[in-house]
């Protein structure tokens, strides 16, 4: 029995070998799907897999359910294992020895708190260490969210909850122990992109009206004005996933996992932007248009 941590990622070249290195700190293995990034994240990852237990597959699909192919693999692959559902800008916190003994031997699964860290400007945009570069965090998180962990003793199948907060009709207690430090907004480049494929994706697979509404209104900021600016950066990580904005204090994560090795030299973050765009795009409309819509 192993702490799996399971990865759906997609054009994360910023964070991405941090997020690998820090997070083996307290996993023994990690399966990373990744849909189809046009980043240096496939390159990155391969390098990491000549150091670390990483099992990389790729799945190029606009319609790609995260949270069915993570379910999918905790009740297969993974079945006997301890599994820990990820995302790429999530790092575990708290003492990993601790985390190895603790979590390896749950007998019902608990739930991760978020801690939500804020870019300001006080932050060095050159900095491509995302640990070095965004160090404060929100002082309390309005609504709390959680990632759930699932332990090796559970009979399998489960059913992770959308976004794998949580097991479908399972109770989980809240870790006391341990947390889940959470970079979700990191530059305007990747915000943006962020926002305009994330609300794309809510109108291609037809989500209820107010699903993912943080996407839809910061799309719809993009397409008015096109940029952010930093204070409207700040504000918007202040109030990831809330509608209450709190005071900051200064927190930065350990850098116990070492230096960064292949992360300083990658594209232009614009450039990268656009193409993370358009290959979304093309890649929908390649999926959308069936051989009846062509001979129509």
């Amino acid at each position: 029995m192993s702490i799996v941590g399971i990865l759906v990622t997609k054009n994360e070249q910023d964070v991405i070998e941090r997020m690998v290195r820090h997070n083996f700190l307290y996993l023994d293995h990690l399966h990373v799907i990744d849909n189809g990034s046009t980043d240096s994240s496939p390159e990155i990852l391969g390098e990491l897999a000549r150091e670390y237990s990483i099992a990389i597959e790729t799945r190029a699909s606009a319609g790609l359910e995260k949270t069915d192919a993570i379910s999918a693999l905790m009740n297969d692959t993974y079945r006997y294992d301890t599994v820990v559902p990820i995302d790429t800008d999530e790092f575990l916190k708290g003492d990993p020895g601790r985390f190895r003994a603790e979590i390896g031997a749950l007998g019902a699964p608990v739930l991760l708190p978020w801690m939500t860290y804020v870019p300001t400007g006080i932050a060095d945009a050159s900095e491509p260490d995302v640990f070095r570069r965004i160090t404060r965090r929100r002082t309390r998180e309005v609504p709390q969210y959680f990632k759930v962990i699932v332990p090796a003793t559970m009979p399998r199948p489960l059913r992770l909850s959308e976004g794998s907060h949580a097991l479908v009709g399972v109770e989980a207690a809240v870790c006391p122990t341990f947390r889940l430090a959470h970079f979700p907004v990191r530059s305007a480049q990747q915000l943006t992109s962020k926002v305009l494929i994330g609300s794309w994706t809510n109108r291609v697979r037809r989500r209820p009206k107010g699903y993912g509404f943080q996407w839809d209104e910061l799309a719809r900021k993009v397409t008015a004005t096109g940029c952010f600016t930093p204070e409207e950066i700040e504000r918007i990580a202040n109030t990831y996933a809330s509608d209450t904005e709190v005071s900051l204090v200064d927190d930065p994560m350990p850098l116990d996992s070492g230096m960064l090795l292949y992360t300083g030299d990658i594209e232009d973050p614009t450039a990268q932007m656009m193409r993370n765009i358009s290959q979304y795009v093309d890649c929908l409309i390649d999926e959308r248009v069936s051989p009846k819509v062509v001979a129509e």
